[in-house]
């Protein structure tokens, strides 16, 4: 009887076994998270929560439409936020080490010019009579170090920290701060190191020493190109460079950063519209130097009709942020002109040796002093250091024909960077522009440009997964710079330290907009309970085939063994 069983229920598993049959059962599915890093949490962070979560769900490296949790662990909000039930855990910050509010620093810094970044700073309660230690680095090269005395009681802090460009191209600056020998505070940002070369034309109508003196100031300073025409007398002119013979066509102004006019009462009304034209569409600056009262240029370009001439008796001393500099015959406008911004000192609130007009997208520069050049090689004077000041800011504010605007240099791999291309007319383009991101081995990415409501172009494109330099690249036809580069950076998620401002009353709202909350790292244990609360409970029907393991020859082999030995027992075979 025994070896029958033992034998019929051999029979069946391997019937079974050949038949496969299958099932449907139904099971628990475990929800699947997607952890991001942010700003103000480190690696270890990171770590700390999937272990702590990675025993109840699943963890995806990318979302899927699968995904049903994010968990973004640092003290901002993700750069690209997507929709879905959220929560946010917050790294514990010591209580002693500075933060870090802001780093201002240029988009671009000039190769010939010293960089500067500013830097704003809380200061916790305990920073009373201690001291603020503050560095800089380009590129994991030490730069600056400051050490700042914090006065009792003083809870914000402003430094300013200096560079000088080592070379061309994108340049990753990290600042530093901390309280005496505590936590060190961390910030990245980025500028781009240019070497442009800024283009000045000098019109003179008629010989004028001050345009004489202040070109001179502009030809020692390497960062400018100055192109020359004074008109000597009627029909004769001597030139440096290739200037335009007249100042009646915009056209011809077009490759100009900065126009110098110099005895504008000596043009006409054709010069102040074209000088008008460029100022509106290419969007440039031009500085005035009058010889005299009354000018169609002046008129026309700072509305004002009538100016006074003031000679003093002795020399006036004219305040400028580089220092002071002197001069005794004036030439005031008899109303300030509409939105109109002093550069200098004012002998009275009407009364500015040098002013600044906006004109459409353009800036006029006005000097009232005619004769500050008188001076200029006086002990103290500040004329040549002035002129060269104003210009090189005037110039510098001068959109580039085709100018892009990145929205972060410093960017993570596979981030979303988005770019705002404006497209001045110098010599309108005549065919949209073509963008493409371009690495420093040459790889070439295109991108599609889109026309925006301001009449320039929007782009985004997501940054390569590769950490490295790249660049934007934009390439316009009809313009006097057909192609015009922007350089960022993609670096590890974990090496990218960003500026990271109170907000945890943002974190708050950010994390319930999307279903989630705010949990504190030391409350990190009660993530597992509060992500199984938020997310239902789930089964799936799973299909089943037990005879395809192999555990069932463990069954067939022992009723095979125990149905043998019944008959070796009794002696059959």
């Amino acid at each position: 009887m025994l070896e029958r069983v033992c034998r019929i229920s051999a029979i069946l598993i391997a019937v079974l076994a050949v038949v496969d049959p299958a099932w449907v059962v139904a099971r628990s599915a475990r929800s699947r998270i997607v952890i991001t890093q942010t700003t103000g949490a480190t690696t270890g962070d990171l770590e700390r929560v999937r272990n702590v979560i990675a025993d109840s769900f699943e963890i995806e490296s990318e979302a899927s439409p699968a995904t049903a949790l994010r968990v973004v662990v640092g003290r901002t909000a993700p750069e690209q936020p997507a929709e879905g039930l959220t929560f946010v855990v917050v790294p514990e910050s010591a209580t002693d080490a500075p933060e870090i509010r802001y780093v201002t620093v240029a988009d671009e810094t000039s190769v010939n010019a010293i960089g500067r970044v500013t830097v704003d700073l809380a200061l916790p309660e305990s920073a009373d009579a201690r001291d603020v230690v503050l560095a800089l680095t380009a590129d994991d090269v030490p730069i600056d170090t400051q050490t700042r005395a914090v006065p009792p009681g003083t809870s914000k802090l402003s430094a300013e920290l200096s560079f000088v460009p080592a070379r061309l191209g994108l340049a990753k600056l990290r600042v530093t701060a901390r309280l005496g020998d505590g936590p060190v505070a961390t910030a990245d940002v980025a500028t781009e190191v240019t070497r442009r070369t800024l283009r000045v034309l000098s019109y003179e109508a008629r010989p004028s020493w001050a345009a004489t003196f202040v070109r001179r100031s502009l030809e020692e300073d390497p960062r400018f190109e100055v192109v020359v025409r004074s008109m000597t007398s009627r029909g004769v002119a001597a030139d440096a460079g290739a200037p335009p013979p007249t100042l009646d066509r915009a056209e011809a102004l077009a490759d100009f950063d900065v126009v110098i006019v110099s005895t504008p009462e000596a043009l006409g009304d054709r010069a102040a519209a074209a000088l008008e034209d460029y100022l509106r569409n290419r969007e440039g600056a031009v500085v005035l130097l009058p010889g005299d009262t009354g000018s169609p240029v002046a008129t026309r370009l700072t509305g004002v009709t009538n100016w006074t001439l003031d000679r003093r008796p002795a020399l006036v001393k004219v305040e400028a942020g580089v220092g002071p500099w002197t001069a005794s015959e004036f030439v005031w406008p008899s109303t300030w002109p509409a939105g109109a911004e002093a550069l200098t000192g004012c002998l009275s609130p009407s009364r500015c040796a040098v002013l600044r007009v906006p004109v459409g997208g353009g800036r006029v520069v006005v000097s009232s002093a005619l004769d500050g050049w008188r001076t200029r090689g006086a002990e103290g004077s500040t004329f040549d250091a002035f002129w060269r000041s104003v210009v090189g800011d005037q110039a510098t504010a001068t959109p580039r024909p085709v100018e892009i605007s990145l929205s972060s240099r410093l960017v993570t791999p596979n981030r979303i960077v988005s770019a705002d291309v404006h497209v001045v007319p110098a010599g309108a383009a005549t065919t949209t522009p073509t963008a493409e991101w371009q690495n420093t081995e040459g790889r070439i990415e295109p991108v599609r440009l889109w026309p925006s409501g301001d009449g320039g172009y929007r782009t985004e494109f997501r940054a390569p997964d590769v950490p490295g330099r790249y660049r934007l690249v934009v390439k316009a036809s009809g313009n006097a710079a057909t192609e015009t580069r922007a350089e960022f950076m993609v670096v590890e998620a974990g090496q990218l330290q960003r500026v990271v401002p109170s907000g945890d009353a943002l974190l708050s709202a950010f994390a319930s907009s999307r279903g989630g909350v705010v949990v504190p790292m030391r409350e990190l244990d009660s993530l597992p309970g509060r992500l199984s609360a938020a997310t239902p409970t789930t089964s799936s029907s799973v299909p089943s085939n037990p005879m395809r393991s192999p555990f069932w020859i463990l069954p067939f082999a022992g009723l095979l063994a125990v149905e043998w030995w019944s008959r070796r027992r009794r002696g059959a075979r």
